[in-house]
């Protein structure tokens, strides 16, 4: 079953749908000119797809999209549909920022748009540290009780 988050701020309503690793923004335009432009920040993301008409920019931080025909843009009302990809290394559910832009060259950003974040460095290394600590202690364990297979009988 997906999950889904919305955010609405200035004109502008994004909803999250978020189903194993593809997530869908549904960008509607509740109140604004049309909107010409959709941007939010992401880690480890691949195969973004636009609506028709839109182009399409990734930096390695950023997915950027945008059109230059009006007829394209997303009029009051109306909602676009953006889609992509995750991969599962080092990327996890958070909060991202996103921004919109319109016809008229107005922009609003809103904040708590979920968005695959990079996983906190602290995460790996206590998930590392955990597994280490695990190793030792079954090997102190597993010395123990070699220690003890005899049952506490001597040998003749």
């Amino acid at each position: 079953m997906p999950a889904f988050a919305e955010v609405e701020a200035e004109g502008v309503r994004i909803r999250v749908h978020v189903r194993a690793d593809e997530y869908t923004y549904e960008v509607t335009n509740t109140g604004r000119d049309p909107i010409t432009r959709f941007e939010f920040a992401f880690t480890s993301g691949y195969n973004l797809t636009p609506p028709g008409g839109w182009e399409r920019d990734y930096d390695g931080s950023a997915f950027r999209t945008w059109t230059q025909r009006e007829g394209d843009a997303i009029r009051l009302g109306h909602t676009g549909r953006f889609s992509l990809r995750v991969s599962s290394r080092g990327a996890v559910l958070g909060h991202v920022r996103a921004r919109v832009e319109t016809l008229s060259g107005e922009s609003v950003t809103l904040r708590d748009v979920w968005g695959a974040v990079p996983e906190p460095r602290g995460h790996v290394l206590l998930v590392a540290g955990v597994a280490g600590a695990i190793f030792v202690l079954h090997g102190l364990l597993l010395a123990r009780s070699d220690g003890r297979s005899g049952c506490g009988a001597t040998p003749a």
